[in-house]
């Protein structure tokens, strides 16, 4: 457990590399298999003994550094706070001064309860995980459980030297003791709280998938914890890949990209257009990109920027990357009836081409009139129709009498689409008109 906690080494090492340990001795040899529940010998610990181990390091604070008390035991199950134990009293002490204690929750395979003295509610108690971020299953699990950490196939120096492996809530609980010692070296002045609240609030969040199981509680993360237990004064970088600076673009679904790093991570990457318009949503998982849809900008010179954010909000905006929207379509013409009118059973209509191309030569240009919705008659000539030129066209499919009364004329340019037309939407002109 030491090892992993602390330990330096060649081929492994502890998450506390470096740090320095006490050994406190509070484990006896029993000898009478009734003390041992079975056959004897078998070693334990006294809760006095226990009790006694962490007194000593209460009673040396001033002269040692502590971060934390490692407690790789425990026993019997608890599915609430077992504040009535009598190690109460010395765990708030030394939470008092800035020292955590750190305790194993047991290997029953529970999943609504922890062992003691890890179910003290001022202690802080660690459930085991594996390689696949699944919790353990000999873990000991509870609603009380204040972490998770790595505990299945830990490899750790073994007495005598070398290296070994071995599983248990014993060995995740080193991992959240190193993690204090780091935590507590970058911040000194943090208290236990602040310390848990930055492991618990970046941890990755883990739900007991077991038989029984359900608790939902963080797996530690070190360098996340430590970033928001202290200040992030460190903006990211990043930059626009996709288009490249000096791209011409067109269309409603132009790809925007960006590279962006932090000294912790990034929150999010927000594409701009010429500084100030939102392209899209900000993107908050890598790769970052968007689909812009260019047409909502003006043809010409723009200017796209990226914007990343960490979590602490340092924000960088990427070099500008020039690129020039075009979205002009094709030169097609576009008709359109300016003018209706009628008289001795003859209609007429004056067709004018707005577009930016001539109707096509040898097509006809034709118009259908109709009285109140019905089709009556129809009249045309030959294009091409210059873009801006009008035309007259009258009645050649025979003349038609209008009842008297009022009613509606209709005359509809290029009713069959013989011609495409940059709007195919504006080709009708209608009118009231009164027959004696």
């Amino acid at each position: 457990a030491a090892g992993n906690g602390a330990g330096t080494g060649q081929s492994f090492s502890g998450i506390a590399r470096g740090a320095q340990l006490m050994a406190v001795q509070v484990f006896s040899r029993f000898d009478n298999p009734n003390d041992c529940g079975g056959s004897a010998p078998c070693i334990m610990a006294w809760s006095s003994d226990i009790i006694a181990g962490l007194e000593r390091v209460y009673a040396l604070r001033a002269s040692r550094t502590f971060a934390s008390a490692n407690l790789s035991l425990g026993g019997g199950l608890f599915s609430s706070y077992c504040d009535g134990e009598p190690y109460k009293p010395i765990i708030d002490n030394l939470r008092a001064v800035g020292i955590a204690t750190v305790i194993a929750s047991g290997n029953d395979g529970a999943t609504n309860a922890i062992s003691s003295p890890a179910c003290i509610s001022t202690a802080i108690s660690v459930g085991s995980t594996t390689k696949s971020d699944t919790v353990s299953s000999f873990s000991n699990v509870a609603p009380i459980l204040s972490l998770f950490a790595p505990g299945s196939s830990i490899t750790s120096s073994v007495t005598g030297g070398g290296f070994g492996a071995a599983s248990g809530t014993s060995m995740a609980t080193p991992h959240v003791a190193g993690a204090w010692a780091i935590l507590k070296q970058a911040g000194p002045g943090a208290t236990v709280t602040q310390t848990l609240s930055a492991l618990q609030s970046t941890g990755v969040l883990l739900t007991d998938a077991r038989p029984g199981g359900s608790v939902t509680k963080p797996r530690i993360r070190v360098a996340q914890a430590l970033a928001a237990l202290l200040p992030d004064a460190s903006p990211p970088t990043v930059s626009i890949t996709t288009p490249a600076s000096g791209a011409t673009v067109s269309g409603t679904a132009v790809t925007l990209s960006a590279t962006a790093a932090d000294n912790v991570g990034v929150a999010g990457v927000q594409f701009k257009l010429d500084g100030t318009t939102n392209l899209g949503a900000e993107d908050t998982t890598f790769p970052y990109s968007v689909a812009w849809n260019s047409t909502t900008a003006t043809n010409g010179l723009h200017t796209l920027t990226a914007v990343a954010r960490d979590a602490a909000g340092n924000t960088t905006t990427s070099a500008g990357v020039s690129v020039t929207v075009n979205n002009t379509g094709p030169a097609l013409p576009d008709v359109i009836v300016t003018a209706l009118s009628y008289a001795g059973g003859v209609f007429t209509s004056t067709v004018k081409n707005q577009g930016t191309a001539a109707t096509p030569a040898g097509i006809a240009i034709g118009v259908a009139y109709s009285v109140d919705g019905v089709y009556r008659t129809w009249g045309s000539v030959t294009g091409p129709l210059a873009a801006g030129a009008s035309v007259t066209i009258g009645t050649k499919g025979g003349a038609y009498s209008i009842p008297g009364g009022t009613h509606t004329i209709t005359a509809f340019a290029d009713d069959v689409n013989r011609f495409a037309e940059s709007d195919e939407t504006n080709n009708k002109l209608s009118r009231p008109i009164t027959i004696p």
